[in-house]
């Protein structure tokens, strides 16, 4: 309880909190506190959804011989916005795969120029997805799935939102890396 009252001083007084243990001694924005916060819950309610949807199904299948057809639909919707907000977690926690065999002989500015074209070009890349993402949610916010009747277009929103919260952590990376460069 003392730890909470002590942030929410410190949020009260400044615009910087620490972080929790992974970071632990670094500061951070309360906006990538709040960022932070909303994409953990976020997966974490995603995925409960899931769980509960795919295990009432099964009871209702198995133990009553009762399929819902609205459960499907439901979880894969869920499983498409999960992917998505997994690839922002992945983006956050520096965790997609990367291949240094090469970059990792550079001299260390040569290795900064290449990690600066790389978070370059996945912006580059994500801001198409963001363009491409909206005409996608454009095209498809009038197509309604069969059983639920919930719009397409809304499960298809995760991907210009997803792209564009991937931007800001690459862009936060950046400034980390910018900083632990100095």
């Amino acid at each position: 309880m003392l730890h909470l009252l002590w942030h929410l001083g410190a949020q009260r007084k400044g615009m910087v909190i620490h972080m929790d243990k992974r970071n632990a001694g670094k500061e951070q924005f309360i906006l990538w506190k709040a960022s932070d916060t909303v994409l953990n819950v976020s997966t974490v309610i995603g995925l409960a959804i899931i769980l509960i949807l795919m295990t009432l199904q099964i009871v209702m299948r198995y133990v009553f011989n009762n399929p819902l057809k609205w459960t499907d639909e439901l979880s894969r919707m869920s499983m498409v916005w999960m992917t998505f907000l997994g690839s922002v977690v992945a983006f956050r926690e520096k965790a997609h795969i990367c291949v240094d065999l090469i970059t990792s002989h550079f001299p260390r500015r040569l290795n900064r120029i290449v990690a600066l074209m790389t978070d370059l070009i996945c912006i580059g890349f994500l801001c198409v997805l963001i363009v491409m993402g909206i005409k996608y949610v454009q095209m498809n916010i009038n197509t309604v799935s069969l059983v639920t009747g919930i719009s397409k277009g809304r499960t298809y929103m995760i991907i210009p939102i997803s792209s564009a919260w991937m931007i800001i952590y690459i862009v936060r990376n950046m400034v980390e890396r910018y900083k632990g460069d100095k």
